[in-house]
């Protein structure tokens, strides 16, 4: 009624899959943050900013940007812009390339004062500042950026 042992140990050698025991005991628990930019380079520099616009139009079809200049380093980055609304857009860009600033001075102007900016700035832990209305040499932006149009 019951095959021969021999027909079980065919059996089991043909449909038995050797396994393996896996070496890396204990499990380590891998975190993934909730905030990708976390692990990203910060710059200890307060950042001034600004949006310029231009008479002529670039190649790219730019015709303003949105400027920032380290207050103590000095170093300008500018990034093109075709409508003002594209201007909370750099801040993401400006990250990636510069790194994550401790702070943005900007004027009070709508864009920089809108949901989008400030949701950026939220996204990143940027401290935000102010210079006071129709007080231009307030921001540094404006200083400096008179410097480097020279």
């Amino acid at each position: 009624m019951f095959p021969g042992t021999e027909a079980a140990e065919k059996t089991i050698a043909a449909t038995t899959q050797q396994g393996s025991i896996p070496q890396t005991f204990p499990l380590q628990q891998y975190r993934v943050s909730y905030n990708p930019m976390i692990g990203k380079k910060r710059v200890n520099e307060v950042w001034s900013s600004d949006t310029l616009f231009s008479s002529t139009t670039s190649f790219e079809g730019f015709n303003m940007f949105q400027g920032y200049i380290g207050k103590s380093s000095h170093r300008a980055v500018a990034f093109g812009m075709i409508t003002e609304s594209e201007g909370a857009e750099t801040i993401p860009e400006f990250c990636r390339k510069i790194g994550i600033p401790k702070a943005i001075t900007t004027d009070n102007s709508k864009m920089e004062t809108s949901k989008l900016w400030m949701s950026y700035l939220r996204k990143f832990w940027i401290d935000n500042g102010h210079s006071e209305p129709h007080k231009n040499w307030q921001l540094s932006f404006e200083r400096t950026w008179g410097h480097v149009k020279r």
